[in-house]
C-alpha cells in the first residue's frame, strides 16, 4: 500500500540483491540480526542466519524517528520528528528535534492512510531532498523521551486514551531540542 503513494526503499529476492542492502528479519525489533551486506559472500555467509529474510536497498542519507499519535482509526493528531545524530545499534543516542513541514506532512499523509490507534513510529531516511520511509513501528519509540521533554505528552495521551478522555494536542513543541544519552536522558 505504501510503497504506490510514498518512496520505500527497493526491496530484493536473494537472486536478484544489489549491493550494498540491508538483511533483517522481515519481523524483528532492536537491530537484532540486522546487517549490512556488501557483496554476495557476504549475504551468502548471513542469509542463512535469519528466519524469514528480508532485503532492502541500503540508502546513505539523514535518518529520522517521527513520533506518531493516532486519536482513531485513520485520524493523526500529532507528528514529532526527531534527527538521528548519533546511533548505537538502533538506538539514538543523540537526537535534535526538527520540526520540519515537509516531514510533518509526509508523516501525517501516512497516518491517514494506516488503521493504527494511539502512539506508534515512522522511520525516514532524507537522501537528496526526498524522503524514504524504511519502517513504521507499532510501538513508542526507544528515544520518545526526547519527544516528551520538547512538550509532546505521549505517555499522558495514552493514558487519557486508554481510559476513554480526550487529551488535547495543542502543545509547544520546543524545536531544536537536543538529547544526549549516556546512562540516562541528558537535555539541553
Amino acid at each position: 500500500m505504501l510503497q504506490n503513494q510514498f518512496l520505500v526503499p527497493s526491496t530484493f529476492s536473494e537472486e536478484s540483491a544489489v549491493f550494498p542492502l540491508v538483511l533483517k528479519p522481515e519481523k524483528g525489533s532492536g537491530s537484532v540480526d540486522v546487517y549490512t551486506i556488501r557483496d554476495r559472500q557476504e549475504l551468502d555467509a548471513y542469509i542463512r542466519k535469519i528466519r524469514h529474510p528480508f532485503l532492502q536497498e541500503s540508502i546513505d542519507g539523514t535518518h529520522y524517528t517521527v513520533d506518531m499519535f493516532n486519536t482513531a482509526y485513520r485520524n493523526p493528531a500529532a507528528a514529532i520528528p526527531r534527527k538521528r545524530l548519533k546511533v548505537h545499534g538502533s538506538e539514538s543516542l543523540v537526537g535534535q528535534i526538527c520540526m520540519h513541514a515537509d516531514i510533518i506532512d509526509l508523516c501525517l499523509r501516512i497516518g491517514r492512510i494506516l488503521d493504527v490507534v494511539g502512539a506508534f513510529n515512522i522511520q525516514l531516511i532524507e537522501r537528496d531532498g526526498s524522503y524514504y520511509v524504511h519502517d513504521i513501528n507499532l510501538r513508542v519509540s526507544g528515544s520518545c523521551d526526547l519527544t516528551i521533554a520538547a512538550g509532546a505528552p505521549l505517555q499522558a495521551w495514552l493514558v487519557d486514551y486508554a481510559m476513554g478522555k480526550r487529551s488535547s494536542f495543542d502543545v509547544r513543541i520546543k524545536d531544536k531540542m537536543i538529547m544526549s544519552k549516556y546512562y540516562e536522558p541528558c537535555f539541553f
